[in-house]
C-alpha cells in the first residue's frame, strides 16, 4: 500500500492528512505444464511500466517442482530477472517448467512500487506420442518398396485420465531420448532411432520404410520423467504390394478404340516388369499393344527397369453396355477398368469436325449445315469424314467425341451428291485402322445451283444426329 500527505488551509489553522492509496498491482498469469515440459506465461501490469521500463523479479515457491527461464531451450532457474519497456502493460514472454505431474505450485512477482503477485502453476502428466504423416490416431497405409513415410513424436500435455490436452515442449536445458520402434522388421523398418527431442522443442522425426506386405505396430517408449498415455501411443502401419493407375471409366464407339496409360506405383525392378492385360468379353472389349495394332483378348507389355509407365490400346466391338479388363503383375496389386460402349457413327467436316456445341445443344445440331461457292471466284470445298463415338440417347457427336478406327478394320464410306451437275466430289473415301478422318477429297463447282452431299453410314455403324450432309450453293 501507499500513503500520501497534504497540507490544507481551515478557520485560521493549518490541518495535515494522509491518504492511503492501493499500490499498482502485478498479475501473473496462471497455466497449466506437463512434468519435463514448459509453458509460456507473462505478467500483467495494473499500471503500465514507468519511464526507464520496470524489472521485475520472479521467483519459484518450490524449485524442486517448479523452474523458471527466460527462453524456451534455456535451463531454468528459481529466480529470473524480466524487464517491462516504459509505458508497456505487458511484460515480455518467459517459461515455467514443470518437474512434478501432480499439484500446484506458484511463483512470486516483484517489482518496486508494485504489490506483489502471485501465479499458479498446475502439474500435469507428460507424454511422448507418435503420429502417422496423417496425424494422430491415423493409421499409415503404404506399399512395399515405395518411398519413406514420415513418422513424429510429441512430447504432450496429458489430463488426468491420460489423454491428450496439447502438445507442450520439452523444458529448456532438457533432452528426451525417445526409442521408435516396429513390431514387424519383416513389414517396415524405422530409419533412425532413438530420436531426441531436445529443450523448448516438442517433436522430432523418422522415415518408415515399407518391405514387404503385412501390417506392423510402430511404438515409442516412456522415457523417465513421462507417463504412458491413454492414446496416440501407437501407430498401426498397414504395408500393401505396389498398385498402379489405369483407364478407367471411358466410354468409346462401337468399332472404334481409344489408347490408355498404366502408371506403376513403383519403379519397375531390376529385369522389367511384365504386365498382363486381360478383357472380361473379347466379343465386346479387345485390347492391342498400340493404335496400329489389331486387338486380342489378353496381350503382355514390359515395362524396362526403372520405368513407371507404359501405353495400350482400348478396342470397342459392343454399341451398349459395359465391359472390364484387368491387369497383373507380379509383385503389383491387380486393379480392373471398366469400359462403356456406345453407338458410334460418321460425319462431315469443312476445316475440321463439327463444334462441341452440336454434340450439347440440339438448336445447334439443327442448323442448315453448308457452304457457297462462286463459279467468277472460289469454286472448290475440301470436305473430310470423321469417325466418332455416339451419344447413346440423342446419337451426336463433335470435335470432342472423335475416336480412331480400331486397328484390324478398314472402313469405306459412300458420299451421295443429289445433283452432280452443280459439282463433283469423290463418291468413295477410305478410312484406315488407328484413323479417325479421311480427307475425301475437293468439292468443285460447275454450275450455278446447289446440291446436297451426304455421308452414307456403313454397315456396323448407327446414323449420327448432326452433320451428316451439306447443302452447296453455287453462284454465278
Amino acid at each position: 500500500m501507499r500513503s500520501v500527505s497534504f497540507a490544507a488551509v481551515a478557520a485560521g489553522s493549518i490541518l495535515t492528512c494522509s491518504v492511503v492509496l492501493g499500490a499498482a498491482e502485478l498479475i501473473p498469469a496462471n497455466v497449466t505444464a506437463g512434468q519435463s515440459l514448459e509453458a509460456p506465461a507473462s505478467i500483467k501490469l495494473g499500471t503500465a511500466a514507468p519511464s526507464g521500463g520496470l524489472l521485475i523479479t520472479l521467483t519459484s515457491s518450490d524449485p524442486s517442482m517448479l523452474l523458471l527461464s527466460l527462453r524456451p531451450d534455456a535451463a531454468g532457474s528459481r529466480t529470473i530477472n524480466i524487464r517491462v519497456a516504459e509505458a508497456s502493460s505487458v511484460s515480455p514472454e518467459f517459461f515455467v517448467q514443470a518437474l512434478g505431474n501432480s499439484g500446484t505450485v506458484t511463483y512470486t512477482a516483484s517489482a518496486p512500487g508494485y504489490e506483489n503477485g502471485t501465479g499458479t502453476v498446475t502439474l500435469g502428466r507428460s507424454a511422448i506420442l507418435i503420429a502417422s504423416p496423417f496425424g494422430f490416431g491415423r493409421p499409415l497405409q503404404t506399399a512395399a518398396g515405395t518411398l519413406t513415410s514420415r513418422i513424429i513424436v510429441s512430447s504432450a500435455l496429458l489430463d488426468s485420465t491420460g489423454n491428450l490436452v496439447s502438445e507442450q515442449p520439452v523444458r529448456g536445458g532438457l533432452s528426451v531420448a525417445v526409442d521408435v520402434t516396429s513390431s514387424s522388421a519383416a513389414v517396415g523398418t524405422i530409419a533412425e532411432s532413438p530420436l531426441t527431442i531436445g529443450g523448448g522443442a516438442s517433436h522430432a522425426a523418422t522415415e518408415f520404410q515399407p518391405v514387404s506386405p503385412g501390417e506392423t505396430t510402430l511404438a515409442v517408449n516412456v522415457p523417465a520423467g513421462f507417463s504412458a498415455p491413454a492414446q496416440f501411443a501407437k501407430v498401426i502401419a498397414a504395408v500393401r504390394l505396389p498398385g498402379m493407375t489405369m483407364i478407367d471409366e471411358v466410354t468409346i464407339g462401337q468399332n472404334l478404340e481409344m489408347p490408355g496409360n498404366l502408371l506403376l506405383g513403383r519403379p519397375a525392378p531390376p529385369g522389367g516388369l511384365e504386365l498382363t492385360l486381360t478383357s472380361s468379353d473379347a466379343s465386346l472389349l479387345l485390347l492391342s499393344t498400340g493404335m496400329t495394332s489389331p486387338g486380342s483378348k489378353s496381350i503382355t507389355i514390359t515395362i524396362p527397369e526403372g520405368g513407371r509407365s507404359a501405353g495400350y490400346c482400348l478396342q470397342a466391338l459392343g454399341n451398349s453396355g459395359t465391359a472390364t479388363y484387368t491387369v497383373s503383375a507380379p509383385g503389383y496389386l491387380g486393379r480392373t477398368g471398366k469400359v462403356t460402349l456406345s453407338p458410334s457413327g460418321v460425319f462431315l467436316g469443312i476445316y475440321g469436325p463439327p463444334d462441341e456445341a452440336e454434340y450439347f445443344r440440339q438448336e445447334s445440331a439443327d442448323v442448315a449445315h453448308g457452304f457457297v461457292l462462286n463459279l467468277s471466284g472460289h469454286r472448290s470445298m475440301p470436305l473430310t469424314i470423321y469417325t466418332t463415338k455416339l451419344d447413346p440417347i440423342h446419337h451426336r457427336g463433335a470435335d470432342v467425341t472423335l475416336q480412331p478406327l480400331r486397328a484390324g478394320l478398314s472402313l469405306q464410306v459412300t458420299l451421295t451428291n443429289s445433283n452432280p451437275t452443280v459439282g463433283a466430289i469423290a463418291s468413295t473415301v477410305t478410312i484406315p485402322g488407328g484413323s479417325s478422318e479421311a480427307l475425301v477429297g475437293e468439292f468443285t463447282a460447275s454450275e450455278a445451283g446447289s446440291t446436297i452431299i451426304s455421308v452414307v453410314t456403313p454397315e456396323g455403324f448407327t446414323t449420327a444426329g448432326n452433320s451428316t450432309s451439306f447443302k452447296a450453293v453455287v453462284r454465278p
